[in-house]
């Protein structure tokens, strides 16, 4: 007997699993999500659907911007710059206009992935930034068009902007072909007809080998410019404990407050980096007792002792059951899980219980677990989110193979309702 509910088709030809539009109702998205998590886990390659050479996606039917996971393997990867909705001139475009502002964005990723001899459609993580949650719908929409055959890894977070009045702002991972030497540093690179800092880059390809991921790390400061130079500092000191230098990093996030400042920590980076083009930056204004914290991601060009993911800490930074100090892929294979969300109806912490679910059911279904994961962000929009994040983390957890991590208290984490949510760099399990 037909219930007139359309269910999942399977189109054997390009491997794709053909989703209903599922309506608002949480427990039926729920039930699409966890149907296809079982198929993506039980079922074998044959299911690892959205394939391209070099990147799988594991679909996803929660949410309409939702890719749960990519999974690279053998590409080099392009990190962007945060990028704005601003024209050639780095004055807003579409003041007021969240559809105008969306499709600004969009097109400065195409031309800065044109730049680099990729495109939108090896975008493997994206990054969302909005003003206003109110914002989601035009984004989705915008997804929809450039992604319709497999979207990338997504999260979101709401923060204020770097520029007045832009409501949405980006930065993407996209994968390419190898280069032609194996031993390249982290090249980045301005393009010419994108606006943005002189002496900062839009873009940094990390080469396939070892990626670092450096935890948040920050030190207190008489103002944000003191602040973000001590904290530079610190970080400095880890790149020469880790036998590395400023021409290996590939990108910057900074959490920090006030952004009516902002200016004072780009001004830092660029000192910092001297004759080099400052790596492509992030920001988010948090709320913290601190004025910034900031975390690294560092391509590695020595040969890694072993073949497996590694977790450290620092003598001279306090040790935590939690995370680490900083974490080595030393394989050519990244996982990118996108942010988890609980129900809006629930509370803190019951949606944080099930944003760790999530979080466990997607790595599973990427052939990787909770020993293996590398980068963690977590936002948290409520002291009580903030709190329950702490209390489930030791239960869950192993304390020797924690991953690095930034947790930062904002505004809100993109979804009305929602108070928690996580993305996750996971590598592959042994």
């Amino acid at each position: 007997m037909r219930s007139g509910r359309s269910l999942p088709r399977f189109d054997s030809r390009d491997r794709r699993i053909m989703l209903p539009r599922l309506s608002a109702n949480p427990s039926q998205r729920d039930l699409f999500a966890s149907l296809l998590t079982l198929l993506a886990v039980t079922s074998g390659p044959s299911l690892q659907l959205l394939a391209q050479d070099g990147i799988r996606r594991i679909p996803g039917a929660a949410m309409a911007f939702d890719c749960p996971a990519v999974i690279v393997t053998g590409r080099e990867l392009l990190h962007t710059t945060q990028l704005l909705p601003v024209d050639e001139q780095g004055e807003l475009v579409g003041a007021n206009d969240v559809a105008q502002q969306v499709e600004r964005v969009f097109r400065q990723l195409e031309i800065v992935l044109k730049e680099e001899h990729t495109d939108v459609r090896d975008t493997v993580k994206l990054n969302l930034y909005l003003a206003d949650e109110a914002a989601l719908p035009a984004v989705e929409q915008a997804l929809e068009l450039r992604f319709p055959s497999g979207k990338p890894a997504v999260s979101l977070v709401t923060t204020s902007l770097p520029i007045r009045g832009a409501i949405v702002a980006a930065d993407a991972v996209a994968a390419r072909e190898t280069g032609a030497d194996p031993d390249r540093r982290a090249a980045r690179n301005r393009v010419n007809n994108i606006a943005g800092r002189e002496r900062m880059a839009h873009s940094a390809v990390m080469p396939v080998g070892e990626t670092i991921y450096i935890s948040g790390q920050a030190e207190p400061g008489d103002n944000l410019a003191d602040a973000t130079k001590k904290t530079l500092a610190g970080l400095k000191k880890t790149l020469d404990h880790l036998g590395l230098g400023l021409e290996h990093v590939v990108q910057l996030k900074c959490f920090l407050q006030p952004m009516s400042d902002i200016e004072q920590t780009y001004a830092e980076i660029e000192e910092l980096f001297g004759d080099q083009l400052a790596p492509p930056t992030s920001v988010v204004e948090w709320i913290s007792s601190l004025p910034i914290e900031i975390e690294m991601v560092v391509h590695s060009p020595q040969a890694s002792a072993t073949d497996a993911i590694t977790h450290e800490w620092l003598s001279w930074l306090t040790v935590s059951p939690v995370y680490c100090r900083y974490s080595r892929i030393p394989g050519d294979t990244q996982i990118y899980i996108s942010g988890c969300f609980g129900a809006a109806e629930t509370d803190d912490s019951a949606q944080v219980a099930t944003v760790f679910q999530q979080l466990q059911d997607r790595l599973t279904a990427a052939g990787s677990d909770l020993k293996h994961m590398a980068k963690a962000t977590y936002y948290v929009s409520t002291d009580a989110a903030s709190t329950a994040v702490n209390e489930i983390r030791p239960t869950l957890y192993d304390s020797q193979h924690p991953p690095a991590a930034s947790k930062a208290l904002v505004q809100g984490v993109g979804l009305a309702g929602r108070t928690f949510t996580l993305d996750m760099i996971a590598a592959p399990a042994q």
